[in-house]
């Protein structure tokens, strides 16, 4: 008797593991952030239409540099396109640009 409760007791902290790693990798995974072109675009144009509505020279150049990280990423690829699509749209909502 002695040691089927050594056995279930080991079996349920077993489970009791596996089960708390388990919901650590789900949550993980509700809160991974997916990169898109459209995402991307929009990241960019949110940040040139902050950085010129506030006229600040430093964030500019941030959005600048983000612009060619952007440009490197998604030239001559698939994603160029909808890269460019959605960066006209954004564009659409800022006053400044």
């Amino acid at each position: 008797m002695k040691r089927l409760m050594t056995i279930f007791g080991t079996i349920f902290c077993v489970s009791i593991l596996l089960v708390s790693c388990s919901n650590e990798d789900k949550s993980k995974e509700k809160n991974k952030v997916v990169v898109t072109p459209e995402s991307d675009a929009k990241k960019l144009i949110d940040c040139l239409c902050d950085a010129y509505q506030n006229k600040d020279e430093e964030a500019v150049k941030k959005c600048e540099e983000i612009s060619i990280k952007h440009e490197k990423k998604y030239k001559n690829t698939d994603d160029e396109e909808a890269y460019m699509k959605a960066a006209e749209k954004a564009a659409e909502d800022c006053d400044v640009l």
